[in-house]
């Protein structure tokens, strides 16, 4: 009873969001498509969003995130929340010598120290991603020991979440309106100086009745008239891939958005206490038979 009246308190909060497929939510029937062409599809779906929340870069990320405990004037940053912040059970401070303040340092997602590996590490266990197949939601908690803190990091692993989906979708889309433009550029560059081979040589022969005269200018006027079609078409492909920069950012619906949590939501201390209330009962009350011989009786030792 002591041990869990002396764990820290723990608070738990939890935001849900419903991704949007177009204009349309996703169906269940739709999520178990999405599911068995997993392995074929090129973006990143609902599925996967646990995936990318417990990957290393999303983490380390969370990190940096500026929090405001309770009783804190200053903003500070996740990771020295962790670390110069944190509540420990009365036990370990018995032979512990003055804490020192701790300094993470800059992460190196690919080379990190052992600090850092084991706070990233540890945030896996405080910010969790699930998607529920029955409402199709994305579900996210952040559970800390301080009720703002769970707040604020529940809220920016939603808004990096998001970010890092928007920033994949609009990349893909990014690098196809820039290889359009570039070839854009170029089919302008030629429609250009054939529309001026055209034209100059148009100007210079205007009296001229010679049939070899007629032939170059029809064939400079064909030259200038493939250019420009190539140009229009590039045109139009350049600009139905910059919309498609816009249709292909994912829309989100919140349906709970962070709010600070008023009680804790760990440990139990009133289940704990009654099942050890409970239990000295129990093992007090098969003492008292044991010495009363009545246990001996049952099992026929008397």
């Amino acid at each position: 009873m002591v041990y869990t009246l002396s764990l820290p308190d723990l608070y738990t909060c939890t935001i849900k969001v419903s991704p949007e497929d177009g204009n349309n939510l996703m169906s269940l029937s739709q999520s178990a498509r999405l599911m068995r062409s997993k392995k074929q599809t090129e973006g990143i779906i609902p599925l996967i969003y646990p995936d990318v929340t417990s990957s290393v870069d999303f983490r380390s990320k969370l990190l940096s995130i500026k929090v405001k405990p309770v009783g804190h004037k200053n903003e500070i940053t996740f990771a020295d929340f962790l670390l110069n912040n944190q509540k420990t059970p009365w036990w370990n401070d018995i032979f512990a010598s003055d804490k020192e303040h701790v300094e993470l340092g800059e992460i190196n997602v690919f080379h990190m120290n052992l600090l850092q590996y084991n706070l990233v590490q540890a945030v896996g266990g405080m910010v969790v991603c699930a998607y529920d197949f029955v409402s199709s939601m994305v579900i996210i908690e952040a559970t800390t020991q301080d009720p703002q803190v769970s707040a604020t990091i529940a809220d920016s692993a939603g808004v990096h979440l998001q970010q890092y989906l928007t920033d994949y979708h609009v990349k893909k889309a990014r690098e196809n309106f820039i290889y359009y433009k570039k070839l854009l550029i170029q089919s302008k560059k030629k429609y250009d100086y054939a529309r001026r081979q055209y034209s100059k040589f148009a100007d210079t022969h205007q009296e001229s009745m010679l049939q070899s005269v007629r032939s170059q200018m029809s064939y400079l006027e064909d030259e200038m008239r493939m250019a420009y079609d190539d140009y229009s078409k590039l045109l139009t492909s350049s600009i139905e891939a910059e919309s498609k920069m816009q249709e292909v950012k994912p829309s989100f619906t919140t349906i709970q958005s962070a709010t600070v949590p008023i009680s804790p939501s760990a440990p139990d201390h009133l289940f704990f206490v009654l099942r050890n209330v409970v239990l000295s009962i129990v093992f007090i009350s098969l003492y008292i038979f044991y010495k009363e011989n009545d246990i001996r009786e049952i099992i026929g030792l008397q």
